[in-house]
């Protein structure tokens, strides 16, 4: 018995530094992947550049292509370290209102670009979050282009707050919800996880929503369903959350939309955490942690 359970020991190891080498191995396929694009375009421009000595037309158009695609470049370095090495969160009383307003009106020029109008229906309630300001609207941010990237023209988000007493509500969704999935993040900070006040933040869209097979994998590196961005955008937001312990839950219905509702908690101390972990590949429908 004490043999077959060492040999049983052993293959779950082996099995889980081949599950993590695979992983590795796709997470560098696509960085490689990633950074190689915006490299072809810049070396294009350097290898046309010896015959267009004269082309002035040329050289602006492919001078704003080069300094656009190292830019990039740089992006995708700078959200690769964040999600590697983040910063401490720098937790403190928040105004979360404040921070959801302060985002919406940085992108307002972009979705008016795009005819896309976004609203809002902030509870009247204020409360003092703590949180990183920062981070969260980092989140809020990252949310927000990913439905700007993906809806069509004239399309429609809605942002609104609310307060819950616990998240047994989204645990119940995400088990009938088959195109949904759930992360709940229980902190050593709070008095009670199972009984918890918490500042939920959803974000709404009308677009074409996440294919059902799909749905479970948004959070890792490099995972898009959009023609740009990075893929790097949700994965990051998995990460802020985790580090405020709170919890996050996605509801998609294929051609009509998804809800973003983020969840943070209220009765928690001001102390600063941070996690190195990042979601697997095989990430789970309804996950607690």
């Amino acid at each position: 018995i004490l043999t077959d359970t060492t040999e049983l020991k052993l293959l779950q190891t082996e099995k889980q530094h081949a599950d993590r080498l695979a992983y590795l191995g796709t997470l560098a396929a696509n960085i490689a992947h990633e950074i190689k694009n915006p490299l072809v375009a810049i070396n294009t421009y350097f290898q046309l550049l010896p015959h267009k000595k004269n082309d002035e037309e040329f050289h602006n158009g492919f001078q704003k292509i080069a300094l656009k695609e190292i830019r990039r470049i740089n992006r995708i370095i700078e959200d690769m370290l964040n999600l590697a090495k983040p910063s401490e969160p720098l937790m403190q009383p928040i105004d979360p209102h404040s921070a959801i307003l302060d985002t919406i009106n940085f992108l307002r020029d972009t979705a008016s670009e795009k005819g896309i109008e976004i609203t809002t229906a902030l509870e009247e309630k204020r409360c003092a979050l703590i949180a990183d300001e920062d981070k969260i609207k980092q989140v809020l941010l990252n949310i927000l282009q990913n439905s700007l990237d993906a809806l069509p023209r004239n399309g429609s988000i809605k942002v609104s707050t609310s307060f819950r007493d616990n998240l047994s509500e989204f645990r119940r969704m995400a088990k009938l919800n088959p195109n949904s999935v759930f992360f709940s993040f229980a902190s050593p900070f709070l008095r009670d996880p199972k009984d918890t006040q918490y500042f939920v933040i959803k974000i709404s869209d009308n677009g074409e929503g996440i294919p059902v097979e799909k749905i479970s994998h948004v959070f890792e590196p490099f995972f898009t369903n959009k023609d740009k961005g990075t893929g790097l955008g949700l994965a990051m937001v998995y990460r802020i959350i985790k580090d405020h312990e709170g919890a996050i839950y996605i509801e998609s219905r294929e051609g009509a939309g998804t809800d973003f509702y983020i969840s943070l908690p209220l009765n928690r101390t001001n102390t600063n955490t941070t996690t190195n972990s990042l979601p697997k590949t095989e990430a789970l429908k309804m996950v607690e942690e």
